[in-house]
């Protein structure tokens, strides 16, 4: 710059220097306006993104509002519907008390009549068993003073005697081997294998009156096919089944009297009895073993059966002359 004074020098060093600082800033305001020019492009899709988020939160909480219209619909129609049935059951209910009290009288007059009729046919029958108890007691009765039937008199075969049921109490079973049962008290025992079976010996040195009879079905399962029966000499007595063939076979060494009992088969059994006991046999043949039971029991059955019958008329409900006490 030779010929330019100081000051032009200066003057034009001066308008270097602004117009590279001009240049600068220019350089530096057109970087930041690219830079904001991003971000803004950048927030305008974040925007848009956001703005298309709520879209479709709005759409769904448009769904929802629909699903919750119908379901409120759905409440309402239901509890028109509830009220409408509750309705029609109150007027039904109210239908059926008018009939009821219009029909009461009827009623009661039917329940009456049913109570009569009851009452009727109860008598009835109540009638209808006494007469047939009764009947069946004569008939009892008059079979059993009558003497057996000729079939009922022949004589018997241990292997063709059926053990007849006992009508009360229970069965004493000995089983195997040799048994023994005691006795204590007055009266008669059938030994008829009903109510004790399988029994050898029969204790009754009891100081008391026995008077013991022997059936054919007592001689059956018995050990040793023998029987024996050990009493008091001065009170007890012994008869023996008028169906078999009896004898008197020996004395044994323990003061027993052997007899010896034979069927129709020759088969046999043995009896031993206390001497001094007196013997006998039935002069009438009866097999109808299961007869003689319900004779010697029968008394204490038809008790019980004609008790039956009366206390079946026996309730609270009935009038107080057809009640009974026992």
């Amino acid at each position: 710059m030779a010929g330019y004074s100081r000051a032009a020098k200066f003057l034009i060093a001066a308008l270097i220097l602004t117009s590279a600082g001009l240049m600068a800033f220019a350089a530096w305001s057109y970087i930041h306006l690219d830079n904001a020019e991003r971000r803004q492009d950048r927030m305008a899709a974040e925007l848009a993104d956001t703005q298309a988020k709520l879209d479709r939160t709005a759409a769904r909480l448009e769904d929802i509002n629909t699903v919750n219209k119908r379901l409120d619909d759905f409440i309402a129609q239901g509890g028109i519907r509830e009220k409408e049935t509750k309705r029609l059951v109150a007027d039904t209910l109210l239908k059926l008390v008018a009939l009821e009290s219009k029909d009461a009288q009827n009623l009661r007059q039917v329940d009456e009549l049913r109570t009569r009729v009851d009452e009727t046919r109860k008598s009835a029958t109540h009638s209808q068993e006494t007469a047939d108890l009764a009947l069946e007691g004569a008939s009892f009765m008059l079979e059993a003073a009558q003497k057996p039937p000729s079939e009922a008199r022949r004589m018997v075969a241990f292997s063709s005697i059926v053990a007849a049921a006992p009508i009360k109490g229970g069965v004493i079973d000995g089983s195997g081997g040799v048994d023994t049962a005691s006795f204590d008290y007055t009266g008669a025992i059938s030994i008829d294998g009903v109510h004790v079976v399988s029994v050898e010996k029969y204790e009754l040195k009891n100081g008391k009156a026995n008077a013991i009879t022997i059936l054919a079905p007592g001689l059956q399962n018995l050990e040793n096919n023998q029987l024996e029966i050990d009493g008091d000499p001065k009170l007890d007595s012994v008869t023996l089944d008028g169906c078999l063939t009896w004898s008197k076979k020996s004395l044994t060494k323990d003061r027993k009297v052997l007899w010896a009992a034979a069927d129709t088969e020759g088969k046999t059994r043995e009896v031993l009895v206390t001497a001094g006991i007196p013997v006998s046999t039935d002069s009438i043949c009866d097999n109808r073993y299961d007869f003689a039971i319900r004779k010697r029991e029968f008394p204490e059955m038809w008790i019980r059966k004609a008790a039956a019958v009366d206390t079946r008329t026996d309730s609270r409900d009935a009038p107080p002359n057809r009640r009974r006490k026992w």
